[in-house]
């Protein structure tokens, strides 16, 4: 029995080999000498023994796609004004008038006619509106500072007359008097002399004529002549005759250069005084009564607002101190 097994076993071995002889030529190797062999110790499962049984690994989130916000629409454009207002008129009107002009047709003559009518009635309805306004608001009313018809206009002017009068009268009885350049050989000089010695009698000044030249003349009459010593030049005196308005100790106007009237030497005397405030407060107002409710320029350096009703409470504060007795 011993020889059988023994045969039978060497059999079996040999059909062994054999069979894994014919595998080996059919079957590919499952790897090769020359490949890397993977460790059991540094892959697999047993290779992070330190993550524990239960350990997971969560995926490499992404970040998210960046999202571009979408552009805001534009806004929707006003509509489209069609009112014939100031602006439009002010930029239309010319050029429908150089259209007409240029092809005067039917069509271009009559829309610049038309548009002409516009401007025309929106006028018409403004200054009835002013009228209207003027009524209840005194204080915008133009015809409150100086009047305008007829026997208002007449006892207006009488008033002033009659301040005038005064106001020059205390010039020469009050303040100073009048020094006259003349020269011997200005035909002028001669003429206006007549005017002003009639002029210092009626309101009474101290008259003094000063000669260039050293010399006089007839036309001078009673009157103190002096001889110039050099106060034409200090003055700027360069026409003759010249009338200068002399105010103790320092002041010295000059009122006229050349010929002139009695009314015209006394409205600029009357100026130059009102310049240097030499009359007093009250002659001064009834003397200018054009001044009255007139701003300064100093009231019209505040005050200013894009409200109607705000400007016109600004406006008016400002010019109640401005108006009193005329």
């Amino acid at each position: 029995m011993a020889p059988f097994k023994t045969k039978t076993l060497a059999a079996c071995l040999t059909l062994f080999v054999t069979t894994l002889a014919l595998a080996d030529q059919d079957t590919p190797p499952a790897y090769s000498s020359d490949a890397p062999v993977a460790s059991s110790a540094t892959t697999g499962f047993y290779s992070n023994q330190q993550d524990g049984w239960f350990w997971y690994k969560d995926p490499v989130s992404k970040p998210a796609p960046s999202i571009k916000p979408e552009a805001a629409p534009a806004p929707a454009a006003p509509p489209k004004s069609d009112a014939m207002d100031v602006a439009w008129l002010r930029k239309k009107l010319p050029q429908l008038l150089d259209a007409a002009i240029n092809n005067p047709t039917h069509e271009n003559v009559a829309a610049y006619l038309a548009v002409q009518r516009v401007v025309l009635d929106k006028a018409q309805r403004f200054e009835e509106e002013a009228r209207m306004v003027s009524l209840t608001e005194p204080l915008l009313d133009q015809t409150t500072l100086v009047p305008v018809t007829g026997y208002t206009k007449n006892a207006f002017n009488d008033t002033n007359f009659k301040a005038k009068e005064a106001a020059v009268s205390y010039l020469a009885k009050n303040v100073g008097g009048l020094f006259v350049f003349v020269d011997s050989s200005c035909q002028f000089c001669k003429a206006q002399a007549l005017q002003i010695n009639q002029f210092a009698r009626d309101y009474g000044f101290e008259l003094r004529y000063i000669t260039v030249d050293g010399k006089g003349f007839k036309e001078i009459g009673n009157n103190t002549l002096l001889k110039d010593n050099g106060i034409a030049e200090k003055l700027g005196v360069k026409i003759y005759p010249t009338t200068v308005f002399v105010a103790p100790p320092s002041s010295y106007l000059i009122v006229s250069q050349g010929m002139m009237s009695q009314a015209d030497l006394k409205d600029r005397l009357l100026m130059a005084a009102q310049h240097e405030h030499l009359l007093p407060k009250e002659l001064e107002t009834q003397v200018n009564p054009w001044d009255r409710g007139v701003l300064d320029t100093a009231d019209t350096q505040h005050g200013a607002s894009d409200d109607p009703t705000q400007l016109l409470k600004n406006i008016k504060t400002k010019l109640e101190p401005h108006y009193g007795s005329p």
